[in-house]
């Protein structure tokens, strides 16, 4: 029998001996897996959340009456410049009273005001838009700059309860985000604990086994490597089975969810079957070293060979 046959069969007489003390291990890491995983839908929602808000929000500069498109064009084209904007769009005076028309269509005594006085009392508006949410602040800050236009051609431009809806997503988001990263703080450092105790308890309940294989020639890291195995066993388990109930969860939900935001963006199913290998990847590594750490920190506390 070859010496990593030995050693293997050694670490699972291991994991077999303290099974249920194995599977509260496993359970717990799996809960701290879970988080992670929480923790990425809850990006990828966020983001795709962010997009559609995004795209639905603008930055509108009211040029006066007296402007013309050409005016307006120039004003864009200045504004593209700022950091951020991912398009300045030219709205002629012609087209904002149409679709003012067309707004209050419904409210006759408005609209037949407007067509008493028989004059277009409106000028071109130009609709920005930026790259991400939180760059918008800094557009909104750009604008004020009198660079971007002769004195008396912006009339005002319009952000403030756009800027509103913004903070609150974004505290919004930081908030949810911050307490999934707790969750999974508190379930990755109570796994630690709980692999430092079941190592612990695993050495204590072999040591008159591990007294016989040192007699009989058993070199220290022989002895020792089947323990930190057993770490690393933990960890395969629990994110093999954290991500089997995860993408069961995902293949039932992903469909409503996508509905609900109405974007294929937002499908975290999508997501994990594009970065599969990445992701169960990050999170072997992780836990692997994390608990081997912990498990690490036992053997050489209470292993004296």
């Amino acid at each position: 029998m070859s010496k990593l046959t030995r050693l293997l069969k050694s670490t699972f007489q291991h994991f077999r001996r303290n099974l249920w003390l194995s599977m509260v291990t496993i359970l717990i890491m799996g809960f701290a897996s879970v988080s992670a995983h929480v923790l990425i839908g809850t990006r990828v929602l966020a983001a795709s959340a962010a997009q559609l808000l995004t795209q639905k929000v603008d930055i509108t500069v009211y040029l006066t009456p007296t402007s013309n498109t050409a005016a307006a064009e120039g004003v864009a084209t200045k504004i593209k410049t700022i950091p951020g904007v991912a398009s300045a769009t030219v709205e002629s005076a012609e087209e904002v009273y149409a679709a003012f028309q067309q707004r209050y269509a419904q409210e006759s005594d408005t609209v037949k005001a407007l067509k008493a006085i028989n004059v277009n009392p409106f000028g071109p508006v130009v609709r920005v838009r930026g790259n991400a949410i939180s760059d918008y602040p800094t557009i909104y800050a750009g604008l004020s700059d009198p660079a971007f236009a002769p004195e008396g051609v912006i009339q005002r431009t319009s952000f403030d309860n756009n800027a509103d809806l913004l903070n609150r997503f974004s505290s919004m988001e930081r908030t949810i985000r911050w307490s999934v990263e707790g969750v999974l703080a508190f379930f990755l450092l109570l796994s630690l604990v709980v692999v430092y105790n079941t190592i612990r308890m695993a050495i204590f309940s072999q040591r008159d086994e591990i007294g016989i294989m040192k007699l009989v020639g058993a070199s220290n890291w022989f002895i020792r490597l089947p323990f930190l195995l057993e770490a690393i066993l933990y960890s395969v388990i629990a994110i093999v089975v954290s991500f089997g109930v995860w993408m069961a969860l995902l293949k039932w939900a992903d469909p409503f969810i996508v509905q609900l935001m109405t974007t294929s963006e937002a499908s975290i199913l999508g997501y994990y079957q594009q970065n599969f290998l990445v992701l169960v990847t990050i999170q072997v590594a992780a836990l692997a070293l994390a608990s081997m750490a912990s498990a690490g920190l036992a053997v050489g506390r209470y292993l004296k060979v």
